[in-house]
Parts: C-alpha cells; sequence; structure tokens
C-alpha cells in the first residue's frame, strides 16, 4: 500500500475474509520493494518476457 514517503506491507493469512490474523508494517522498505516491483513488472511486459514470475 502507498503511504506518501513510506510503504505499508500487509501480512495475512488469507487474502479474502475472514481473516484470522493481519499485520500491517510500516517502513521505507517497503516503499523500496514496491518501486522494485513496478520496474520489474514494466522492464517485464515491455520486453515480452511474459512466462517469468
Amino acid at each position: 500500500m502507498d503511504a506518501g514517503n513510506n510503504g505499508v506491507m500487509t501480512l495475512a493469512d488469507r487474502m479474502l475474509p475472514p481473516r484470522k490474523a493481519g499485520v500491517l508494517i510500516p517502513g521505507p522498505q517497503a516503499h523500496a520493494a514496491k518501486l522494485a516491483f513496478e520496474k520489474y513488472f514494466l522492464w517485464k511486459a515491455r520486453n515480452g518476457h511474459v512466462r517469468l514470475p
């Protein structure tokens, strides 16, 4: 999730309700992970590597 200059990671036991446990972890490392994933996803889409995870 986006939170300005920081980010928030959500760790949950399931994506859909009913969730038994959920934790929000704020910090700049979450924002950096989001930016890294965005760059990887755009690179993958532009170069046609659709079978990569």
